[in-house]
């Protein structure tokens, strides 16, 4: 008995699905025998539409991640920043207080100086952990690349103080 275009369509549906070959034949009344021959004669792949639409959601959920992960970075990236500007207008606070002009800062008090040079030391040191928090949060959203050289534009910045001047005894190698 041949099948009519709406069996069929439904066969095919069920077979792309992914659905188990035993479940169709019971559903639609015909042999598993019939349900492979329908699928060679078409070109039809069982599971074929689970895959795609697995690919699909899989492609959704990948999409919404990465602009989670956008959006952590740029909270992220601006709460490092707002850190920042805080501790430089504190740093330029402090060196406002020690005066404007060489003789202002020459008329400050011994205990007044080391007083300012405690305040300046500890807000190096906030600044410190303030990079720590945001490279070790970098690393915990997995945004840095391995090998830190490949991307120069990521924070905190770093500045090498060393002088590339070779020294009388180098030898360059060649």
């Amino acid at each position: 008995m041949a099948m009519s275009a709406k069996q069929l369509s439904k066969l095919e549906l069920l077979y792309k699905r992914g659905e188990h070959l035993e479940d169709i034949a019971r559903r639609l009344h015909i042999s598993k025998r019939t349900i492979t021959n329908h699928a060679n004669k078409n070109g039809w792949t069982w599971g074929e539409s689970k895959r795609e639409f697995l690919d699909q959601l899989a492609l959704k959920e990948g999409a919404k991640l990465m602009e989670s992960s956008l959006d952590a970075a740029d909270n992220l990236r601006e709460g490092y920043m707002r850190k920042v500007n805080q501790l430089e207008n504190m740093v330029n606070a402090v060196l406002r207080a020690l005066g404007s002009t060489p003789e202002e800062i020459r008329q400050v008090s011994r205990a007044e100086a080391d007083r300012v040079f405690a305040i300046l030391k500890n807000l190096k040191i906030s600044s410190e952990i303030t990079n720590m928090h945001y490279e070790g949060s970098r690393r915990a959203l997995g945004l840095d690349l391995k090998n830190e050289d490949d991307s120069p534009d990521l924070l905190p910045i770093k500045i090498n103080v060393t002088s590339d001047k070779k020294k009388p005894n180098d030898t360059e190698e060649g």
